[in-house]
């Protein structure tokens, strides 16, 4: 089964009394029924580089389907991935069963 996938975005986030990591992007599914779910995966690379904690974020992305009977209309869906963080990530990898689907190298970080 082929995915299709667009408008993946990372953002870093500084602002004062809460930092967070969060990712989102548009993922097409076969009907409304189905929703798209972005989780960590197990293993992840991180490496100090002065003092500081790098590291590629891995992500992994499922399909869940709802019970019950949909219009099988291709519908485009948000999903989003957002944790508490003060890690400097480098890159971000989205796997979908196993396979690299989407690399971000471009963080955005505000303060």
């Amino acid at each position: 089964m082929s995915i299709t996938t667009r408008d993946w975005k990372a953002q870093r986030d500084l602002m004062p009394g809460a930092p967070s990591f969060r990712v989102t992007g548009t993922v097409t599914v076969a009907h409304p029924g189905i929703t798209p779910k972005l989780t960590q995966s197990a293993v992840q690379h991180r490496e100090m580089a002065g003092g500081i904690r790098a590291c590629e974020v891995t992500l992994d992305l499922t399909l869940e389907s709802a019970d019950g009977n949909f219009l099988q209309v291709v519908t485009d869906k948000a999903v989003r991935f957002e944790t508490s963080s003060d890690l400097d990530v480098t890159k971000v990898g989205i796997f979908y069963k196993g396979q690299l689907l989407q690399q971000i190298d471009e963080i955005l970080t505000t303060h």
